[in-house]
């Protein structure tokens, strides 16, 4: 097919922008970026602990030393715990469609009084953002020059429209725009669940400008690191798995393995399901270079003592 080339791109932006989705919600992705094949995949196994790395050899004298670890500064005063222990959020239930929660947030001066109704209306808008994002999509599929894939884009959006009207009612063409504002005034206040979809909010519906205004994206990167951080020292360990997907990310950067090791043990140690996650420990260290695996566990350590009290 003579476009093939030039659908799977399209195709593959909708495909990170669903793994974004997952992200908002705590199941990593992440928001907003897809994570290694092994992060999404690796299967489970209940017995075989974590891999644990042969000692490094010597690095040779030239190498510099691994970049210290930094903990961002947390982006609204908060007393820290003395004794930080690990939390999860509480579960976010919708209990109206996306059309009536907005309204009810429009009618008022939204404030952290709300944040619950808000976290509400982040979930909700999630089927209609994609139902959006399917549609438009399927505009950028010509039927003359690709009419298998115009007839499957056309397809999807159709499947994805009827799943997500009956939730999504009638909003008007502000709503997301409107929704994530709420969210990241919300997360400015120090609401913790505001700062977890803060990043999810910008990743999805923000696409177009992310891709299109560097300065925006730079800085809703490093406020997305600094919500992060804020919270793994308040204590939710959800956010690890966010801080592991995002440095498995090479939208980010050069992928850092190490890191992604640390993170996900911690959250396992934190969650005590480290041997439920053996194979996927084992094969992101698999990727670690043996001069990191040192770095690995003292990162590890460091990010038990923030989150979890040691």
């Amino acid at each position: 097919m003579r476009n093939s080339g030039a659908l799977r791109p399209r195709w593959q932006v909708v495909a990170w922008a669903c793994d974004a989705l997952a992200f908002a919600g705590g199941l990593a992705l992440i928001f907003f970026a897809e994570p290694a094949p092994e992060v999404r995949h690796a299967q489970v196994s209940a017995t075989k602990p974590p891999a644990q790395a042969s000692e490094p050899a010597a690095p040779a004298p030239e190498t510099p030393a691994p970049p210290a670890i930094a903990s961002v500064p947390a982006p609204v005063p908060v007393a820290p715990p003395t004794a930080p222990r690990a939390k999860a959020f509480p579960a976010v239930v919708v209990d109206a469609s996306a059309e009536i929660l907005y309204n009810r947030l429009a009618s008022s001066e939204v404030t952290l009084e709300q944040a619950g109704e808000v976290a509400k209306l982040h979930k909700a808008l999630e089927p209609c953002w994609m139902a959006s994002l399917y549609e438009r999509m399927a505009l950028l599929v010509p039927p003359d020059s690709d009419p298998k894939g115009h007839a499957m884009a056309q397809r999807l959006a159709r499947e994805q429209r009827a799943s997500a009207r009956p939730g999504c009612g009638q909003l008007p063409m502000d709503a997301y725009t409107r929704a994530d504002e709420w969210t990241a005034r919300l997360a400015v206040q120090g609401d913790p669940q505001s700062m977890m979809d803060y990043g999810g909010a910008y990743w999805t519906r923000g696409l177009e400008h992310a891709r299109t205004d560097p300065e925006r994206l730079a800085e809703y990167r490093r406020t997305t690191l600094i919500y992060l951080n804020a919270l793994i020292d308040q204590g939710y360990v959800d956010a690890l798995i966010s801080m592991a997907s995002i440095r498995s990310n090479p939208t980010w950067g050069e992928p850092q393995p190490a890191e992604v090791w640390a993170y996900v043990y911690v959250d396992a140690k934190a969650k005590g399901n480290v041997s439920s996650q053996a194979n996927l420990l084992q094969s992101i260290d698999q990727r670690v270079p043996p001069e990191g695996r040192q770095r690995a566990r003292d990162m590890a350590q460091e990010l038990l003592r923030r989150c979890c009290g040691g």
